[in-house]
C-alpha cells in the first residue's frame, strides 16, 4: 500500500473539464464561467475548468494537492512531453494520472505524410488546407461528422479553388475507408503505453491510465505474450469513461432530473458522437477512479 500525497493529472478536454457549469437558466440551459474577452482570459477559464471539475472535489476526497496539466483539444503526444518535463521531480509519493484521448489526434506527431510537405503558395494544397494540420477526428465523429467536413463548417476551411476542396473532401474520405489501418495505430499505441508502464516500475514511480471516450490500446490488437498490467491501465478492455457514464445516466438519471452532461444534454439518446461531462459526470469519475479502483493500491494522505 503506497502513501500519495500529490496527484498529476494528463489528458484533454475531459481533464481540463470542459462541460462544467456556473448557473442554470429558466430553460434548463447550463452557463459556463462568464468572462469578457474569453479568448484574451483563456487561461483564466481553463484554471476555472479545472477546480471546478476534478482539483477541487479530488483535493477534497484524497486530502492530496493536485496539479492538473489537461488541455482542451490536446492529443495523446502533447500530454506526454508534459509529463517528460516534471518526471526527474516526481518521488515515490506521486502519482500520475493518464486520461488518453483519441489515437487519431496523434496523426501529426507519430506519423508523417508527404502532403505536409506540398503547401506555402505551390499549386499542391495551399497553407490552409486541412490536410497540412493532422488528420485528427475521434472515430465515432467520423461516423455523423462526414469526415470533419460537414456542410455547416466546410467554410471554415480555406482552400485556393473548388477544385481543391472537392479533393480534400474526398481524399479524407478515402484515406478513413481504404487507406487508415488500425494496426499502424494500434501498434504506436501499445508501444507508447507499455514504455510508460515499464518506465515508471523501473524508476519506482507510479502511473495510472484510463480511456476516457475511447480505447488507445484496443484489447483485440494485443498479443498474448504482452502483459498490460491492469492496476496501471485500469480500463484496459473494460469501458471506457464515456460508455459508464452512459449507463449509469440510463440507469440512475430520470428525465425530469439534471443529466451527467454539457448543456444538459441528454447523452444516451443522442447520436454516438463525443460530448463532455458536468462536473457532476466528473464527480462520477472521479469517485470510481479514487474511491472504487484505486484505493486497494494507494493511500491518499496531505503532505
Amino acid at each position: 500500500m503506497k502513501t500519495i500525497n500529490r496527484i498529476f493529472l494528463f489528458g484533454d478536454s475531459w481533464i481540463e473539464g470542459q462541460g462544467t457549469y456556473d448557473w442554470i437558466d429558466e430553460h434548463g440551459y447550463q452557463h459556463e464561467l462568464e468572462i469578457v474577452g474569453r479568448d484574451e482570459h483563456g487561461e483564466q477559464l481553463q484554471a476555472w475548468r479545472r477546480e471546478k471539475s476534478w482539483n477541487k472535489p479530488l483535493r477534497e476526497l484524497t486530502g492530496c494537492e493536485i496539479i492538473n496539466y489537461g488541455r482542451q483539444g490536446s492529443d495523446n503526444y502533447s500530454q506526454f512531453q508534459e509529463l517528460s518535463t516534471i518526471t526527474s521531480g516526481l518521488t515515490e509519493t506521486d502519482l500520475v494520472v493518464i486520461g488518453f484521448t483519441s489515437k487519431l489526434r496523434d496523426n501529426s506527431a507519430s506519423l508523417s505524410y508527404i502532403w505536409d510537405r506540398f503547401h506555402d503558395g505551390s499549386n499542391v494544397m495551399s497553407r490552409d488546407n486541412p490536410l497540412n494540420g493532422m488528420i485528427a477526428w475521434e472515430k465515432l465523429s467520423l461516423e455523423f461528422c462526414n469526415f470533419g467536413l460537414r456542410e455547416d463548417n466546410k467554410n471554415h476551411f480555406s482552400f485556393a479553388t473548388k477544385n481543391e476542396r472537392e479533393f480534400t473532401e474526398k481524399f479524407i474520405q478515402d484515406y478513413y475507408i481504404s487507406l487508415y489501418n488500425d494496426v499502424v495505430y494500434e501498434h504506436i499505441a501499445q508501444t507508447n503505453y507499455y514504455f510508460l508502464q515499464e518506465r515508471f516500475k523501473s524508476l519506482g514511480l507510479n502511473i495510472v491510465c484510463f480511456d476516457l471516450f475511447e480505447p488507445y490500446v484496443d484489447k483485440k490488437y494485443v498479443s498474448e505474450h504482452l502483459n498490460i498490467d491492469k492496476n496501471v491501465y485500469i480500463t484496459y478492455g473494460e469501458k471506457t469513461m464515456n460508455d459508464m457514464l452512459q449507463e449509469y445516466e440510463i440507469k440512475n438519471i430520470k428525465d425530469d432530473e439534471l443529466s451527467l452532461w454539457e448543456c444538459g444534454h441528454r447523452r444516451p439518446d443522442l447520436k454516438p458522437a463525443i460530448y463532455h461531462p458536468n462536473q457532476h459526470g466528473y464527480k462520477l469519475i472521479i469517485d470510481y477512479i479514487f474511491k472504487d479502483v484505486l484505493p486497494s493500491h494507494y493511500q491518499f494522505k496531505s503532505k
